[in-house]
């Protein structure tokens, strides 16, 4: 597992300006091994629900794992960015997304397997614009989301 320590000390410092509550909504895209939303969900508590996000099959396995193994209580789809993410748009909170960054051709993005951790396509932004325009172009998405932190 790849966490820089350095994101670790920030998100605890910033959580402590993230006025999350009962209905609110902290999500994770590109979850990975779910170490990081296992790691807030343990520093705001149980009040906020937690959703996890990834393509590869095998990250949502370790995701499920990490916030068992953590007692944290945490909702791990496996699909799309932002397809888990409909029904609570409106309600995200926290969003938490390392995008892919790399430059790749249009047709690599998307992917199931563990290329889609880099896969970035156009000028490496491809996954950037597709969640931008997710959660700003539709009136019942927009979120009142107090950080984007691209970890």
């Amino acid at each position: 597992v790849c966490v820089r320590e350095r994101d670790i000390h920030s998100l605890t410092i910033d959580s402590q300006r993230y006025p999350c509550s009962a209905g609110d909504v902290c999500a994770e895209v590109g979850c990975g091994s779910g170490v990081v939303i296992t790691y807030l969900a343990q520093l705001l508590g149980p009040l906020p629900t937690y959703r996890a996000i990834d393509v590869n099959p095998a990250a949502v396995h370790a995701a499920l794992t990490t916030a068992a193994l953590n007692n944290v209580t945490i909702d791990v789809f496996q699909g799309d960015l932002v397809a888990p993410l409909n029904d609570v748009a409106g309600k995200v909170k926290v969003l938490l997304f390392n995008p892919p960054y790399v430059v790749t051709e249009s047709s690599e993005v998307g992917g199931t397997g563990i290329s889609a951790a880099w896969a970035g396509g156009v000028h490496g932004r491809e996954m950037c614009w597709h969640l931008t325009v997710f959660f700003t172009c539709s009136p019942s998405r927009k979120t009142s989301a107090v950080a984007l932190l691209t970890i």
